[in-house]
Formats: C-alpha cells, structure tokens, sequence
C-alpha cells in the first residue's frame, strides 16, 4: 500500500513549485526512431510507489494521521505510555518523504530522479527536460514522471536498470526484441525488424462506440473516409442541442481527442468537431456520428512506421498544406507532417489563429510558418537526443515558396 495525503492550503501560503513535465508525442516518436535508426534496443521502466523516494521539499510539514492510529495512540496514553505527551495536545506526524497527495511531490520526484540521473553522468535537455542522455554509454532516457524508457545498446541499457534498481523500487521489463513489444501510456509498442508499430487504447472508440450507441445492427456501410465537406445546412441543422446529448456529445469528442494523439486519419475531423464543445450543433452530431460509423469499420487498425534508408536519418523532412477558409467561420486550416528517416515523428491539423486569411497564398504562408517552428522544436529535441539534423521543407504552394524565399526585410 502507499501512504496519501490531503494537502490543505491555509492562510494563503504558497505550496512551493509544483510543475512536473511531461515529454510530448514528438519526443516520444524521436526516442522511438533514434531506437531504429541507431540499431539500438529499449527497456521501458517504472518506479513503484514512486513519490515516497523524495524528501519532502518543505520543512515542518505536520500529518493528521488517520483516526485509527489517533485511536490508538490515545489508548497507550492511557495504558501510561508517551508520558510526557499533554492531554490537550493532537498527535501529529512530521513528514519526511514526498507523499501522494501533496502537490509538490511530483516535482520532487522529478528533482530526485534528475539528480540520480545528473550523478551518473547523464546530461539534461533544454527543450524538452524530460530527455536525458549519456554520450559516453550511448544511452537516452525520457521519464513520463514514474514511467520511462530507455533505449541504448542491451547490455548498457541492462547495467543501467541494474544501476537504478540500486536507488529504487523498480519494475522494468527486458530489452525487446523484433515481434517484442512493451505498454507505455496506455499503448502498446511492439518493435520490428526496421520500425515499430504502436497498438492504440482500444478503450477510446470503445467508449465512443458506446456513447453514440453504434453496433453491428446500425454501423451502417462501410465507410473510406471519416468526414464530408458540408456546404449549406438548414435552420433546423444550426439548432443547439439539449443538453443530455450536449453531455453525451462533449463526452464523445473527449475519446475522440485522445485517440487522436495515435490515429492520424480522425485528426482533422476532431478538432472541427472539438471547436464547438461549448455549444454543439445538430449537424455536428450529425458529424460525430458519421466519424464514429467510420471508427466502426476501422477499429481494429495500427500504426506502423518504418525507416526508409533511402531517405536517410540526416533531415528532418517537413510536409505541410493548408485550405482556404475552409471552416464555418472563414477560418484556414494548417495540417503539418513531419518524418525522420521516413518515419513519422509529429502531425497536427490546427486552426489559424487571428484574423482569416485573405488569399489562399496567405493561408499557405501561414502553415508553413507553423510547420517550420514544429520543425524548429523537433530539431532541438533531436539535439537533446545527441543528434544534429537539418531541416527539409516540402511545399506544394509557389505563392507561400515565393514569400518565404524573397529578399529583403519581408523574409
């Protein structure tokens, strides 16, 4: 069992830090393809009651204990034991380690992880901080707090779990093998002669299934792609939902937007349905409805990515493509793909912010700049990672090529 804690705030007094960062999707696909690229193997890993192996950061932290260690204190009272302990006084406990409950025992996890880490001669990363690597043993670690993966030549990545197991509770899993594979995050990753294929949570369409109540008897045929284009609706179609089906709607989409961290097929689809969550529409369950019918008939898909040599591992080869007011309020798309080596390692289906754009020249710009910053980030997580890369931009637009090229202060 582990011990959990109610922090109470009183009188206003600041709980000291309590970020905990996490990586991000792209980190995780970059450790993954790193892993293939390399020839390397990886180990997943996690802490077992993770938080108690921090100190707590704060001095003079006091516990009530739980009624029944109280009970029971007061009983040896009686009996003469702790004599010297006032009648009108509350027992109480002083907390030593960084107990569950308490909102900064995450971040000091993480310090103490780090600083187990940083003694080992493992160097930290700037853009993501979850990164760690060592140049001198070919190992890279990232840690979704207590849960982690490591990826490095087999016996390096077994001396290092060893080495860990020395300062924590750890339950870590063997170097994979091809047709081998590991959970991590709810997922399944099983590793293959030349890639890796990710087997999403099943629970996410599961529940969505379940919400919309779509089964065999009313799937309905088989659907090629997840949404249609809508160009003029009805009245009764802008009608606002009631609010049980605004609650099964908004319920719905939340699947939807974590299966759609994996499934790059119900990205786009997703956020046009996620922009109207405060107030969903009748055609938008319309919508919903129809990507759910495609999910039906598609659920039982994985994704495999796979090292292309011909592309090589020195790019970072960026693809990017917007529409032009495409949205109900006039707004543009930016869709961004980027690949490492062939494999995929990020895509996003976003929103233009601000004003729409005024030409399909400008929406275009617009995703490219969007793109490029991506690529920016990957890149410096490939640095963190201990690899240089260059960055390939592939556009289809020769207005949005033609702004980005031209000379001047306009560049």
């Amino acid at each position: 069992s582990r011990i959990t804690v109610q922090d109470l705030k009183k009188f206003g007094k600041a709980t000291g830090i309590t970020k905990c960062p996490t990586p991000s999707a792209a980190t995780n696909a970059m450790l993954e393809a790193l892993c293939v690229i390399k020839g390397w193997t990886m180990a997943g890993f996690d802490v077992v009651s993770a938080f108690p192996h921090a100190e707590e950061s704060a001095d003079g932290i006091l516990v009530r204990p739980p009624p029944e260690w109280t009970q029971r204190f007061w009983d040896e009272w009686k009996q003469g034991k702790h004599p010297d302990f006032p009648e009108d006084g509350e027992p109480l406990w002083l907390m030593l380690k960084a107990l569950y409950g308490r909102r900064t025992a995450g971040a000091d996890f993480r310090d103490h992880f780090e600083e187990l880490l940083l003694n080992m001669g493992f160097i930290r990363g700037i853009a993501d901080p979850t990164v760690y690597r060592h140049d001198g043993r070919g190992l890279v670690i990232t840690h979704h707090i207590d849960d982690g993966r490591v990826i490095g030549k087999s016996y390096e990545v077994r001396k290092l779990l060893k080495q860990l197991s020395e300062h924590l509770v750890l339950k870590a899993s063997d170097v994979l093998k091809p047709g081998e594979g590991i959970s991590h995050l709810n997922r399944t990753k099983v590793m293959a002669d030349d890639g890796w294929i990710t087997i999403p949570d099943g629970k996410h369409i599961a529940n969505a299934l379940r919400i919309m109540n779509i089964s065999e008897k009313n799937a309905g045929k088989y659907l090629e792609t997840p949404s249609v284009k809508r160009t003029n609706t009805t009245d009764d179609d802008e009608a606002f939902l009631e609010p049980e089906m605004v609650k099964r709607y908004r319920s719905c989409v939340g699947s939807l937007i974590y299966l759609s961290m994996d499934r790059e097929d119900v990205v786009y689809v997703t956020k046009e349905l996620a922009r109207h969550l405060h107030r969903p529409r009748k055609i938008d369950w319309t919508d919903l409805t129809r990507v759910c019918k495609y999910l039906y008939h598609h659920q039982d898909e994985v994704i495999r990515t796979t090292f292309d040599k011909k592309e090589g591992w020195a790019n970072l080869v960026v693809e990017h493509d917007s529409d032009w007011g495409g949205s109900w309020d006039l707004k543009s798309t930016s869709g961004v793909r980027i690949t490492w080596g062939g494999m995929k390692v990020y895509s996003s289906s976003t929103t233009q912010p601000g004003l729409p754009a005024l030409s399909s020249g400008e929406a275009e710009l617009r995703s490219m700049a969007k793109a490029m910053v991506d690529a920016q980030y990957i890149r410096n997580v490939g640095m963190d990672m201990g690899v240089q890369l260059k960055i390939r931009m592939r556009t289809d637009s020769s207005a949005a090529l033609a702004n980005a090229s031209k000379l001047g202060p306009g560049r």
